[in-house]
This record gives structure tokens, sequence and C-alpha cells, in this order.
């Protein structure tokens, strides 16, 4: 069994102007991904804006002998956002960081089964069985705002997306796309809605957003540690309504999210969703198979 000593940090976006943004780390679902009877947990959560981290809040706990003592695994974060979300250039985002506070600690200890304590003499490397920080939405609250719960992207480590890379190559324009498929403009009813765009890496990065049924193209640039929002209205704005898919593609992958909000005022959202990796599978089955399925229903019922 592989051991590591730290999760993929996940990023979100920060709470916009009147929201407040609640997260608890599941340590209790850690807990069981921990293959040592001690354990010194540290959870960051960063926060960066305009181009440097600007908050860094910090969580310890400790694992003895099957339970957790220490610091509360939940952090809450009131808006800095100064009317940020508004303008959309520079908007906050927020990384959660979870690992052993001293990997060293944990490398070559005894590995430990609490059904079959292993003798000292039996060292390996030791930490988390996995690399995926277990699922948590993150709240976003706040007085006159609705509430909604939203999840976590992966910094690193997707591997739909690292697939995409291998399969794609060296290719001039992309390496990279994901999408969403079904967003919405509506001017009159007030619905709008926001590409948002997270680069928590130092080097900058342009990527293409795409809105095919329109025969829309728009190249947007993240400078490092940046996040921006682009709104949809803004880049169709010769449309009253409009209802279809949008894709982002670049050389260097970025975090992707689609915010849902009034279209007057941005700081009243709706939801906050995850963009999904283009897998590029393949929109057709070959005769054979279509053929087996069509004998299969014959023999055995079903459509």
């Amino acid at each position: 069994m592989s051991s590591y000593q730290y999760f993929i940090p996940v990023v979100s976006i920060a709470p916009p102007d009147g929201y407040r943004m609640h997260e608890r780390v599941l340590v209790d679902t850690i807990a069981e991904q921990i293959n040592i009877p001690e354990a010194d947990l540290l959870i960051e959560w960063r926060i960066f804006a305009g181009g440097e981290e600007v908050q860094r809040h910090a969580a310890r706990l400790l694992w003895r002998d099957g339970t957790w003592s220490g610091d509360d695994p939940a952090f809450n974060f009131d808006s800095i956002d100064d009317g940020r979300w508004h303008e959309g250039r520079s908007i906050g985002f927020v990384e959660t960081h979870v690992g052993f506070t001293a990997p060293e600690t944990v490398i070559n200890t005894p590995r430990y089964d609490f059904n079959r304590p292993q003798p000292a003499t039996a060292k390996r490397l030791s930490g988390f069985a996995g690399t995926f920080l277990p699922d948590a939405y993150k709240i976003y609250h706040g007085a006159d705002r609705k509430t909604f719960f939203s999840d976590n992207s992966l910094k690193y480590g997707n591997t739909v997306v690292i697939y995409q890379i291998d399969s794609f190559g060296k290719t001039p324009d992309y390496r990279w796309v994901e999408g969403y498929p079904l967003s919405c403009i509506d001017r009159s009813a007030d619905i709008g809605e926001s590409v948002v765009l997270i680069n928590p890496w130092k080097l900058a990065a342009t990527v293409r957003i795409d809105i095919p049924d329109l025969d829309e193209s728009h190249k947007i640039r993240v400078d490092s540690l940046h996040a921006r929002r682009v709104a949809i209205a803004d880049l169709i704005k010769d449309h009253e309504t409009w209802t279809g898919q949008i894709f982002v593609s670049g050389p260097r992958r970025l975090i992707t999210m689609f915010a849902k909000h009034s279209l007057a005022e941005p700081c009243q959202m709706t939801t906050i969703e995850h963009s999904d990796p283009y897998r590029g599978e393949p929109t057709h089955h070959p005769v054979s198979q279509r053929l087996r399925r069509r004998v299969g229903s014959l023999l055995f019922g079903g459509a």
C-alpha cells in the first residue's frame, strides 16, 4: 500500500462581498486513511488576492490511539472582497492544505494496523493511504444573501486532465479543455453567470473561452496568483438571452468555475459550480457493438 505525507491541495473561490465562507475538514474520514498510531496534522487555509498571499489560518490536531485532539478543524472566513468581485479582474481564492506537521517523523516508522499491530522492526514509509482529501462542501452564507454549497477543485493531480495533456500532446493553442454543459443569461429576468478563472501558479496564463453555437471566442489573460471573474453577458453583448455550452482551453491549466448570480448585482449569488474536463470520449458505437446490444435486448429483454 502506498503512503503519502500530505493531500493534494484543493482550491475554491474566496467569498464575494457580503458573504462568509465555512469549511470543515473531515478529520474522522481522514483518520481512516492514517496507518500509524500517532500523527500530528496541520490544516492550513491560504487566502490569495491581487497576486499575493494575504492571510493564512492554521489548525493543528493530534491523532493518538484512535482519537483526535487539538484545534477545531473548521474555518470561517469573512469576505475581504472590497469591490473585487464587482470589478472582476482580481478576485480572491482560497487553498486548503492538509498534511503532517513533521513528515520526517513519519518516514520509516512502523506501519500500524489496529487489528494486527506489527513489530517495531517493520520499518516502512507510513502516512496517508491516499492523496485525495475527503470531499467536503464549502458553505457560503450572509445577511440578505442566498446560502449555497460549493465543492472544491484539485489544485493539481486531476487524472482526466493528465490524460488530456497526454492525448493532446504539444498542440500550439491548448493542452487542456474544460467546460460547463448549461450556462445561461437572461437580461430581462436578471439572470447572470460568470466564468471564474483561478491561476494558483507562479506563471501568468492565457486561456480561450469558446461559445460554439454563437461562434464567439475570447482570449483572457490571468496573472500569477490571481483570479478573474469574466461575465458571460459581457462576452455576448448582442444577445438578450442565451443558453448553451461554454468551453475553456489553454496550454496551461487553470482552475475553472462557473458562478451563477444576479446580472445587476453580481454579489447576489445563486451557486458556484466546478467545470468538467472534456473527456474526448467517442460519440458513436461500432456497428458490432450495437448489434450485440440489440441481440442481448431480444434475448434477455430491455430497451
